[in-house]
């Protein structure tokens, strides 16, 4: 192999291709440090902006820290003042800020936790011992330790269930256990009970720890977690328990007390009742197996309607509730009717009466007249009832000088009787109540309901009655009632019974009857057809009203309508017949008859459209007396509405044909 190997010895070629290669190397370095340049031109420029937004945000942060600085510090009088950063040392003036803001922090926590311990001692020092239970580990520890019983010391921890079944076993009295156990199984149920978190049951000690009472109050502080506190409830448990029992033996003692008294009025009542039951039934059995004449029988009947009437009145005082109604009525025609009636009754026992009264009796009052007499009627009543022969009756009537800010009237009744022994009088007024039962007031018939009704009578008027009393020498009943008062008028006599002064015709007149009860439709038959009245009968309220809607209009004068009835009663016939249309249904006198003597119920009477209450059993005086004034109503009714068609029917004639 033959190499040939050319050689430039001069160099020149070399020096050519170094220059090159510099030039390269040289134009490279120059660019790369152009490029560095840029960027980190670039990259200072962004972080200066970021420096100045920190720097912003670390201002308006040091500002917060400042304000929030400030209302911790003002707590404690002193105020710091802000200082003026300095160029460059924003962030160390930040630093040293965020520090103290730090430590005003905790000075305030460790202030907030002293008192939250201070207010957890004050709240726990009822307390005689208190733990905290952990269920998930069966472990109680020992807050406070009991001073008396030092079962564990405050920071003892040892097993929660084995503790309970300890407790319960040696120091829960046998009859409370159950109870015990039953409020620590709500407490550790996963819901929470219905009465809220906090639970507490009231026990009683063995005999061997003391047999005192203990209040075991248990918190559940979170799942889990229960707060238990002991403390001694003694001595408030033994005064309840004291109190109660006498509140027991109060109960009992009234109790015992109105048996006592349901007892003795339910003996009198029989013996009320069956008096005047048994005087109807034997005299009517006397009056139909004995012969005689129409004067001995007519003597019979009046006696069997006396006691029929008593019969009557016992029941009225046993029903009375009706309320007080206000009227205008003369106190003198009041008074001197009453004092009649007591002087007649004190002149057949033997009893001398008087009256004294004063300028009161020329004014008319505004009241209840009809409750008000009821209520002097039975004072009166009883103290003639309980007066012997020989003693004295007085009767005083005088005005009040002003009574609750209203003229009053006082009446005062006073007797020489048997009198009332001090200890009954706080009784007197209650309902059955009565002194003695063994004599007087069997004899003279005494139910112990009249003073009971007087004293509502009086309570319903705004007035008072008081009673002064003394064994064997008499009673003084004091009644005071405001009454408004004015001078009388003069008055009228009495008005007749069609109200207008012209007697009113009952023979020929038709009545329709709705009664279910074949007696009482026999009694008002044989009464209504005696002053020659036509009565058509009807046995419920829908024969009643069908009777009167196939009737021609005005053929009845009067509807008595019974209250209770099958089909229909009373009220619902009532308000069918006034929806009829026909000119009569509004316009025929529909009076109630009724056993219900209520004034509730003689409300709901006018109320469905009928125009009178009677009370059963029926006073035939009084029934003609309602009639009377009803139909002579009606009868001008009908006439004004027969002169408005007559007067129609002349002007048509007067006007002609057209």
């Amino acid at each position: 192999m033959v190499a040939i190997i050319g050689v430039d010895w001069e160099g020149s070629m070399y020096e050519v291709e170094v220059a090159w290669e510099t030039g390269e190397i040289l134009a490279s370095c120059l660019f790369s440090l152009f490029i560095g340049s840029l960027i980190v031109l670039i990259a200072t420029s962004r972080l200066r902006r970021r420096f100045k937004t920190t720097t912003a945000e670390l201002t308006a942060l040091s500002g917060g820290i400042d304000s929030l600085m400030e209302e911790l510090t003002l707590q404690g009088g002193t105020a710091r003042r802000r200082e003026a950063p300095h160029d460059g040392d924003e962030i160390g003036l930040i630093t040293r800020r965020i520090r103290n803001l730090r430590e005003q922090v905790q000075s305030s926590l460790r202030h907030a936790q002293s008192q939250a311990f201070s207010m957890i001692a004050a709240l726990s020092a009822e307390y005689r011992s208190l733990y905290y239970v952990n269920l998930a580990k069966d472990e109680t520890v020992c807050c406070r330790a009991d001073a008396v019983k030092a079962s564990w010391k405050a920071g003892e921890t040892f097993s929660y269930v084995q503790a309970l079944q300890d407790h319960v076993a040696h120091n829960v009295a046998e009859d409370y256990r159950q109870g015990f156990l039953a409020i620590f199984d709500q407490a550790c149920a996963e819901k929470e009970p219905e009465g809220g978190p906090v639970l507490a049951y009231r026990y009683q000690e063995t005999s061997e720890v003391g047999g005192g009472f203990e209040l075991v109050r248990i918190v559940r502080i979170g799942p889990g977690e229960l707060g238990v506190g002991f403390t001694g409830v003694d001595a408030e448990t033994r005064r309840a328990m004291e109190h109660s029992k006498i509140l027991r033996e109060s109960l009992l003692a009234a109790a015992e007390e109105a048996n006592r008294a349901k007892t003795a009025f339910l003996s009198n009542m029989s013996h009320e009742f069956r008096t005047p039951l048994n005087a109807i039934i034997g005299i009517g059995e006397i009056a139909m197996d004995t012969p005689g004449s129409a004067e001995d029988m007519r003597g019979r009947l009046q006696q069997m309607t006396g006691a029929a009437r008593q019969l009557l009145q016992l029941v009225n005082d046993i029903l009375e509730l009706s309320r007080i109604e206000s009227a205008e009525f003369s106190l003198r025609e009041l008074v001197y009717r009453l004092s009649g009636q007591a002087e007649e009754k004190c002149r057949e026992k033997g009893l001398e009466y008087r009256l004294e009264v004063s300028g009161i009796l020329k004014y008319s009052v505004y009241g209840d007249g009809a409750k008000l007499g009821q209520v002097l009627a039975n004072l009166l009543e009883n103290a003639v009832k309980f007066t012997p022969a020989g003693g004295a009756v007085r009767l005083k009537v005088d005005a009040e000088a002003r009574f609750r800010n209203r003229p009053a009237v006082r009446f005062a009744v006073r007797d020489t009787g048997i009198g009332m022994d001090k200890d009954f009088l706080p009784r007197v007024f209650v309902p059955f109540s009565q002194e003695d039962c063994s004599s007087t007031t069997v004899q003279c018939g005494s139910t112990g309901l009249g003073l009971a009704i007087a004293k509502r009578i009086v309570d319903l008027m705004h007035g008072s009655i008081e009673v002064a009393s003394e064994k064997g020498k008499g009673s003084t009943f004091t009644v005071i009632v405001p009454l408004g008062e004015e001078e009388a008028p003069e008055r009228a006599g009495p008005a007749s019974a069609a109200g207008g002064g012209c007697e009113v015709q009952f023979e020929g007149r038709r009545i329709l009857l709705a009664e279910d009860n074949g007696i009482n439709v026999e009694i008002v038959q044989l009464v209504l057809e005696g002053r020659g009245m036509e009565v058509d009968a009807a046995a419920n309220g829908r024969i009643c009203l069908d009777t009167f809607k196939a009737s021609p209009e005005w053929h009845y004068d009067a509807i008595l309508m019974d209250m209770r009835m099958p089909e229909m009663d009373g009220l619902e016939t009532t308000r069918a017949i006034r929806a009829l249309p026909r000119a009569d249904a509004s316009k025929t006198p529909i009076v109630a008859l009724s056993a219900s003597a209520f004034s509730e119920d003689e409300a709901k009477s006018i109320q469905a459209g009928l125009d009178a209450h009677l009370a059963k059993s029926i006073d035939p005086v009084l029934l003609f007396q309602t009639l009377g004034n009803l139909l002579s109503r009606s009868s001008q009714q009908e006439g004004e509405a027969d002169d408005i068609a007559n007067g129609s029917a002349s002007a048509e004639s007067a006007r002609g044909p057209a």
